[in-house]
């Protein structure tokens, strides 16, 4: 449902209707990655062996050196130490609007899209909703999962090109880690109306 007209009863008449879930909200041009600056963990790369360059994992944690442990920063962790440390389930709510500027993946010059979510063993494929010929993509797709967090954290979001005779081929992809955002100051900062995001696939 489109809102009110921006300035309606004025003689204004160039104003865009705003769609409600827009008004008040904040749109991001990239990934809202770019603009939390602190991240609430620690990455580190998983060496194959000792003396390797070849990167095998990661590990995702918090480091904290103190001369005696009453002086452990214990203020500065992101979040109290007890939901660190709890497992919780939360509720993932993701909204897909559209895609721009798709890379064409059929001979007419345009792709058949449509969207696969995956987070943990979960996925979710709108396959039979797809989206024939085109290169920018209204998807407006609605999904909700849940995650047990800390735990199983990134949730992918794939555009993929339907084919009827082979297999389909993926567009491209963008990964969000959910943990990064959870136990983050700022993204609980931002209250319920979290911003529009852009992100590049």
């Amino acid at each position: 449902k489109a809102g009110e007209k921006a300035g309606e009863g004025s003689d204004d008449e160039d104003e865009e209707l705003v769609p409600d879930w827009l008004s008040g909200r904040m749109e991001c041009p990239g990934e809202l990655e770019a603009l939390i600056e602190e991240r609430p963990f620690e990455r580190w790369e998983v060496l194959a062996s000792e003396g390797a360059s070849a990167v095998c994992g990661s590990l995702k944690g918090l480091l904290r050196v103190v001369r005696r442990e009453e002086d452990a920063p214990i203020a500065e962790l992101p979040v109290p130490l007890a939901e660190l440390l709890t497992p919780a389930l939360h509720v993932v709510r993701l909204y897909v609007l559209r895609a721009e500027h798709l890379m064409p993946a059929d001979a007419s010059g345009t792709s058949d899209p449509y969207l696969r979510i995956t987070l943990g063993d979960t996925t979710i494929s709108t396959r039979e909703r797809k989206i024939s010929r085109v290169t920018d993509a209204e998807f407006y797709e609605r999904f909700e999962l849940r995650a047990t967090l800390p735990g199983e954290a990134e949730l992918r979001i794939e555009v993929m090109d339907h084919d009827l005779l082979d297999s389909d081929d993926l567009i491209g992809y963008t990964k969000v880690d959910l943990e990064d955002r959870v136990f983050s100051r700022e993204w609980r900062e931002l209250g319920d109306l979290k911003p529009l995001e852009w992100r590049p696939l």
